[in-house]
């Protein structure tokens, strides 16, 4: 982000950069003024593309620059310089276009990208069904567990008669019960570093870290 301080410092290293250039063309008649002039311009362009203030602070003297000291120079407006000007212009505003274009598309598979490793996550350490951790996330839990000096808790438990539930109302409502039981122990839990994992079927795991029950 640009702050006032920034825009006032592109400004006046606009004006000096237009000065210079005035002196280039008018005074001492350089050859290599011109395209210096348009180089910088391009390099702010392809700097400052993002920041429509910042980059018209830093463009726009030095493109009234190029006009005025042709201007001056010829004492009359030169047609053939007139329409590589208004060509640079265009090749200004429709660059500037093009480049905040690609940013954008940029941008939007950025953050595509995340939405989508975000998901992935999810899937490979929740348990799709009840909205706690899986196996494998459980596994890699304990696993920094035991690495640390701390104790820890381990809690293992079933559902007493699931089968018969299952069995008798359907496996949706068996899924059903399933995540009830889940949200229960969820809520249940002492604090969030407490990892709640459906160990499989019916069988939950609750780990409880620097706990020795």
């Amino acid at each position: 982000r640009f702050t006032p301080l920034c825009l006032v410092m592109l400004l006046i290293l606009s004006l000096m950069w237009s000065y210079c250039s005035y002196c280039f063309i008018v005074w001492w008649q350089l050859p290599f003024a011109w395209p210096l002039s348009v180089i910088l311009m391009l390099t702010a362009l392809a700097a400052l593309y993002y920041h429509l203030p910042a980059l018209l602070l830093f463009i726009v003297p030095l493109w009234l620059t190029a006009l005025l000291a042709s201007v001056q120079l010829n004492q009359y407006v030169n047609i053939r310089f007139l329409l590589v000007w208004l060509t640079l212009t265009a090749i200004l505003i429709y660059g500037r276009f093009i480049l905040q274009r690609w940013f954008d598309e940029a941008w939007l598979r950025y953050q595509e990208n995340r939405m989508l490793i975000a998901r992935l996550d999810v899937m490979a350490h929740q348990d799709a069904l009840t909205g706690t951790a899986n196996r494998r996330s459980m596994e890699s839990f304990l696993g920094d567990a035991l690495r640390q000096t701390e104790p820890f808790a381990l809690i293992m438990l079933d559902v007493d008669y699931f089968k018969n539930y299952n069995d008798h109302y359907g496996h949706q409502a068996g899924d059903a019960c399933l995540a009830k039981v889940a949200g229960v122990m969820k809520r249940s839990v002492r604090t969030p570093a407490d990892l709640v994992a459906r160990y499989g079927g019916e069988e939950f795991v609750v780990v409880l870290p620097s706990s020795s029950l």
